[in-house]
């Protein structure tokens, strides 16, 4: 995440700089050139709202706040983190199991899920030379990944193909041929599973010119007797290359 503040576009380098060796005294003869591109923050806007009956406002407003800031920045959380897995593009990130090209109407098309029946190392090489291939078809060290998978997928299908029993008769759990950080995520498509590098995905977020400060009406629920709280934040975010993020079809693994 950046903290962008009220930027409204974000230029990502899309070509690094190209460095030459040569003798001393001789021309410059290699180019730094670099192509952008641009990432428009007020593509997205996500907003969290909450009604509060008026009776409770005397609990105190220690108690209020908290509640009210607590349940909201959940909320909140919850949208972020669906954007940035599984976002279409359109008002909102682009997820990490999406494609950086081909958008219709603004949605970008999901990555085509390449099938995965085991965790082993042979399966693992294929997997890490993809995302050691960067934008420029170079390769890159790739020293650790994380795989994110739906919590239902995890408990049926990773977590028991990554549990060895040890010669104690104990259990390791996952243990993967590489390092690998695993994470569920409800935001992942069932059956599907996201490798990837995280540095490697940009998330701006700004706030509006309230300052970030909770918004709040008694107008809204009158006849109710309601108070709505409402909290809001600007922001986009993509992956830096298309081979960052590997999409895998983890419904017939091991």
């Amino acid at each position: 995440f950046q903290n962008t503040g009220a930027l409204v576009k974000m230029l990502l380098s899309t070509n690094d700089g190209v460095a030459a060796w040569g003798a001393l005294g001789d021309s410059v003869t290699s180019e730094l050139s670099a192509s952008f591109v641009e990432v428009d923050l007020l593509a997205g806007q996500l907003t969290a709202f909450i009604p509060v009956a008026k009776y409770m406002l005397e609990l105190g407003p220690t108690w209020m706040d908290t509640y009210v800031r607590t349940l909201l920045s959940e909320a909140m959380a919850t949208q972020l983190e669906a954007g940035i897995v599984d976002g279409t593009g359109k008002n909102q990130p682009i997820g990490m199991d999406r494609k950086l090209s081909g958008a219709t109407d603004s949605v970008y098309p999901m990555k085509t899920a390449v099938k995965i029946t085991d965790l082993s190392p042979a399966t693992f090489g294929t997997i890490l030379d993809s995302l050691s291939t960067d934008k420029n078809s170079k390769k890159r060290a790739v020293n650790a990944i994380i795989m994110v998978v739906n919590p239902s997928d995890y408990f049926t299908k990773v977590f028991p193909a990554t549990t060895p029993r040890t010669t104690d008769g104990g259990f390791n759990h996952d243990v993967f041929p590489f390092p690998t950080t695993c994470i569920q995520s409800p935001a992942v498509p069932s059956g599907k599973a996201i490798f990837g590098l995280p540095q490697k995905y940009f998330m701006g977020c700004g706030i509006g010119s309230n300052g970030g400060k909770l918004e709040y009406s008694d107008d809204v629920k009158f006849l109710d007797r309601q108070r709505v709280y409402l909290t809001y934040l600007y922001g986009n975010g993509r992956a830096l290359d298309e081979n960052a993020f590997y999409l895998a079809d983890i419904s017939g693994l091991k």
